[in-house]
């Protein structure tokens, strides 16, 4: 009785089919958010930040009610309008993380969540990412009112605000990728707004001139650039296992 053994493409084929079902593939950016959300569910990843996110909403609001108000005193002949778009255009993002940063690693059961499947790294990346879309619409808003009031370009001023969103953004990810603390993204944020703050003080025209005058395909550039490294330093901090942190 003759028995047919397989070939060797038949056997190199039978094993790339057990590989393909039995490997787990590493999960996506967008595939981590829909598990996330399915198993937790939004009320939950939120739990807690709720006020932080109404507080940050109040501060918004205010302060761009207090902008609008003051834009009859400000002197726009060195194009500081585009400046202070540039300047104050991430405030509202970190108003929301710094807020819901400090609650989480100030609560008393920091360490009992770095320990479970989801880490408080898990609700970072999500929230951020939530976080930005907030900030875009907002932003937006802003914006438009800006465009209303003074004569600036619409859709230049959003390719600048979004560019600097986004700017900062990245770095802010890359700092948490680097220096697991507390104070790192507070650091940075404080940088933001005073190099921003000396800058208006002690070269205005040139920053204002220099961000209007830059082409708006530059901005764009640079604005997909740092969206794709953004979403790419998220997907690195949700994939952060959770023995690394238990200690942290």
């Amino acid at each position: 009785m003759e028995i047919k053994y397989p070939s060797d493409t038949q056997i190199k084929s039978a094993v790339a089919g057990i590989c393909e079902k039995s490997i787990k593939k590493p999960e996506t950016f967008f595939g981590f958010l829909k598990n996330m959300t399915s198993v937790l569910g939004i009320k939950n990843i939120f739990c807690g930040v709720y006020d932080a996110i109404l507080i940050s909403f109040v501060l918004f609001i205010g302060l761009l009610i207090m902008l609008v108000s003051q834009l009859k005193y400000i002197d726009l002949s060195y194009d500081n309008i585009y400046m202070i778009v540039f300047a104050l255009t991430p405030v509202f993002f970190i108003i929301l993380y710094l807020l819901t940063h400090i609650k989480e690693h100030t609560d008393g059961a920091y360490k009992l969540k770095m320990t479970c499947k989801y880490t408080v790294n898990h609700l970072l990346a999500y929230r951020m990412f939530v976080f930005s879309i907030l900030s875009v619409l907002f932003n937006t808003i802003y914006i438009f009112t800006l465009s209303i009031k003074t004569d600036i370009n619409f859709f230049a001023m959003i390719c600048i605000s979004m560019s600097a969103l986004f700017i900062f953004s990245t770095v802010l990810i890359s700092v948490i990728l680097r220096f697991n603390s507390i104070l790192s993204p507070i650091m940075l944020s404080l940088l933001w707004i005073v190099m921003n703050l000396l800058t208006f003080f002690t070269n205005g025209s040139f920053y204002g001139k220099l961000i209007k005058n830059t082409p708006i395909y530059v901005w764009i550039i640079i604005c997909i650039i740092c969206i794709a490294i953004y979403l790419k330093k998220l997907s690195i901090l949700s994939g952060k296992r959770r023995i690394n942190y238990a200690n942290s």
